[in-house]
């Protein structure tokens, strides 16, 4: 069924935003095959006085030389009239686990909303197809709502900004930093963008700092789609910002399928401040979207680490309910 703005809505479309980050902190880092390829690909885009070395953090934006560090999540809700807010929260850390994740909340999401549309900014161009590839990298099931092999244009389920704002014209290239400056409803950082997050995870290890920037990108997005449709744009107060979640690898991992595995995630507590996004710990009653308040900040100077802790994980309740009901 072809996309109707007037009839789609809003709380059956799922916002994500993809964070990448280069499989390696360094070119050297990499094994010798790997840095073959990179350097065959990179002299494609190389300007002049640059060296694959040099220009190694862009392989990011590559999905074959890049990994997904984060991935942020969130639907407008609205229980009652006039009550609307936009709920988001971030997956983020070990890719595998973080892809797991991710799978099981989109069926449960896809379970509550037959008519689920997934909407990103060039969503279609990296978002997406970063994802499903990602996930036959790491040996794992596209998501149903996210595979579209042998399926039409009109039968996928997604939309995005980047290209509602084309109207057609192939020749057109606008940030999403352009759009929420000219619509007045930016929500990005000032002191943080897309290629700082190598820096910002391999050198300064700052989780919560790339979980903010992904969910005010995700935010921003969010809102440019209501304008686009005729909707007014959320006051900032309706912005529901959340706790991002960790999510770790498990050696005794099994392979089970995305419906009957259990979670592999725990929320982890890092250095905060009024800007960042805060975490909590989780307990098995905890739901998908929490609601944030008085966290407490790990000691100054403490930077937040992937490497797996010892915290056995929890079996956690990932239910997503209807949009005209309170999240459990």
């Amino acid at each position: 069924m072809k996309f109707n703005p007037t009839a789609q809505a809003l709380t059956d479309i799922l916002f994500i935003d993809v964070e990448t980050v280069s499989q390696f902190p360094n070119l050297e880092d990499a094994p010798e095959p790997y840095q073959h390829f990179w350097e065959r690909k990179a002299k494609r885009f190389m300007d002049e006085g640059e060296t694959p070395e040099s220009i190694y953090s862009k392989s990011a934006i590559f999905s074959e030389f890049g990994q997904i560090l984060a991935i942020s999540m969130g639907f407008f809700h609205n229980p009652k009239e006039g009550e609307e807010t936009l709920r988001i929260t971030t997956l983020i850390g070990d890719e595998r686990a973080l892809l797991r994740e991710f799978s099981r909340r989109v069926e449960r999401f896809a379970a509550k909303h037959e008519n689920l549309n997934f909407c990103a900014h060039n969503g279609k161009e990296f978002d997406f197809p970063y994802i499903a590839r990602r996930c036959l990298i790491q040996g794992l099931p596209i998501p149903r709502s996210l595979y579209v092999a042998g399926r039409k244009p009109w039968e996928t389920h997604f939309l995005d900004t980047f290209e509602l704002w084309k109207f057609g014209d192939y020749k057109h290239f606008t940030s999403i930093y352009l759009l929420g400056y000219i619509f007045g409803v930016s929500e990005l950082m000032e002191d943080m963008e897309g290629s700082q997050i190598h820096d910002a995870y391999y050198r300064d290890g700052d989780l919560a700092k790339i979980a903010e920037f992904s969910q005010r990108e995700l935010a921003t997005c969010a809102q440019l789609y209501r304008r686009f449709i005729g909707l007014p744009a959320l006051p900032r107060e309706a912005l529901n910002y959340n706790e991002f979640t960790k999510c770790e690898p498990r050696d005794d991992e099994e392979e089970e399928s995305i419906e009957t595995t259990e979670p592999l995630s725990e929320t982890v507590a890092v250095e905060t401040n009024p800007s960042t996004v805060p975490s909590v710990e989780i307990s098995s009653e905890t739901p998908l979207f929490i609601a944030v308040s008085s966290p407490e900040a790990t000691p100054s100077g403490e930077p937040a680490s992937l490497q797996p802790s010892d915290t056995q994980n929890s079996e956690i309740k990932l239910e997503i309910e209807h949009s005209t009901t309170e999240v459990e």
